[in-house]
């Protein structure tokens, strides 16, 4: 049995390589981000928070402008709580660039007490000047982090049947390739190892929604993936392991056909 301290070492230490993925992914999102147009989107939601509907209508794209377009901005005003948040955080930022067009969706959590709302807001550039093409206010359940949070509660059995397929995937392959290894009778070793941590074809599984799909051309070296985004779900990936497959099915011919006449 572990001991304790030991344990707790062990406990900290994946902690701290933990964070530490956190904080490189949060500041690889960071570089990315256009930070003026980003503070430009989260002024505008604020104005839509305040109700301050003039100053909002002002700032839309001339062409979406119409006599419905206030009760519009009114019902999106009515979705922001009534008090200040606790938080404010980007969680999304799309900037899409082409010879045309500069265009960015930008997406904000807000945390009130008691409950979580997502805001988001289209907009382009036209010259100097920053357009809104369209907002949108939502009321969520939970953060964003512990939507996406990976875990084995409440999941179905489409979650469960994937993960034991992952894992049968790495078992299959390690113990292939470990029998390859030490196997004295293995002609072109290398090639078969190279082969055998191979997949094709994978099963893409959206661990929050349970959603699911599957690629026949796609490639996976050593057969799982685990895709861990900044406030994205997780994917969880696994490919068929036909090196491994067909380096064990060669082992059973090869000893069909050395058995006795």
């Amino acid at each position: 049995m572990i001991e304790a301290g030991p344990r707790r070492a062990a406990l900290s230490l994946l902690m701290v390589c933990v964070f530490i993925v956190a904080c490189d992914q949060q500041a690889r999102f960071d570089d990315l981000v256009p930070k003026d147009e980003a503070a430009f989107a989260e002024r505008y939601l604020q104005l839509l928070a305040n109700g301050d509907l003039d100053a909002a209508e002002a700032k839309l794209d001339p062409r979406i402008v119409s006599p419905e377009i206030r009760s519009v901005l009114a019902i999106l005003s009515e979705t922001f709580p009534k008090t200040n948040p606790i938080s404010v955080k980007l969680i999304g930022s799309e900037p899409r660039v082409t010879d045309e067009l500069w265009q960015a969706q930008f997406t904000f959590e807000y945390e009130y007490p008691g409950q979580w709302l997502h805001a988001g807001v289209l907009m382009h550039r036209d010259g100097a000047d920053l357009l809104i093409d369209r907002a949108n206010v939502m009321h969520q359940a939970d953060s964003i982090e512990n939507t996406h949070r990976f875990t084995l509660s409440g999941k179905t059995p489409v979650h469960y049947t994937i993960l034991v397929a992952a894992g049968l995937v790495v078992l299959l392959m390690f113990y292939s390739m470990v029998v390859c290894i030490r196997s004295p009778h293995t002609e072109r070793k290398w090639l078969w190892i190279i082969f055998i941590v191979l997949g094709l074809g994978t099963v893409n599984l959206d661990w929050t929604s349970g959603i699911w799909d599957f690629e026949p051309l796609q490639v996976l070296l050593f057969g799982v993936k685990f895709k861990q985004s900044l406030y994205l779900p997780t994917i969880v990936q696994f490919a068929m392991p036909i090196g491994a497959i067909a380096f064990n099915i060669g082992r059973i011919l090869d000893r069909i056909g050395d058995g006795p006449a």
